[in-house]
């Protein structure tokens, strides 16, 4: 009896990070793509439209990683992992040649936002508990089973 219900509070709670990493797996996501439009927004409105095009595709490409990203690839984990860290590089070699007080204040957001990104992709239980589910979801329904 006691066993019976220790391990019905195990799968709640299972089933609790695994909607709490769900949650946080979407608050990258929405990060991601959100930052990339934004950043299209700010060279549309400064008359920068020699980015648009290189913008339009790393938005694309963003929302594709961001795609398999929450569909559980470990690629897509690790790819992110490395390109917030390397944006974090150049986020803080850049910062200290920007006059504007709105490019310093969006590239702080970017280093921050990425900061997050990565300790929440590598360290967060919630988060690889999400992954690992739907890893396993997207595995059982696989054609050649």
């Amino acid at each position: 009896m006691v066993e019976e219900k220790n391990e019905e509070e195990q799968i709640v709670l299972e089933e609790e990070r695994i909607w709490k990493g769900e949650k946080l797996v979407m608050v990258i996501i929405t990060g991601f793509i959100g930052l990339d439009v934004i950043s299209q927004l700010m060279n549309l409105f400064t008359g920068n439209f020699r980015n648009l095009g290189t913008g339009i595709v790393r938005l694309v490409l963003a929302c594709i990683l961001c795609n398999f990203l929450h569909k559980g690839y470990k690629g897509a984990k690790v790819l992110t992992i490395v390109l917030s860290q390397v944006s974090i590089i150049m986020g803080l070699v850049v910062l200290g040649t920007f006059n504007n007080s709105v490019l310093k204040l969006y590239t702080y957001l970017i280093i921050g936002f990425d900061l997050f990104v990565v300790v929440m992709l590598a360290f967060s239980r919630n988060v690889r508990e999400f992954l690992i589910y739907q890893q396993y979801k997207r595995e059982s329904k696989a054609w050649w089973k």
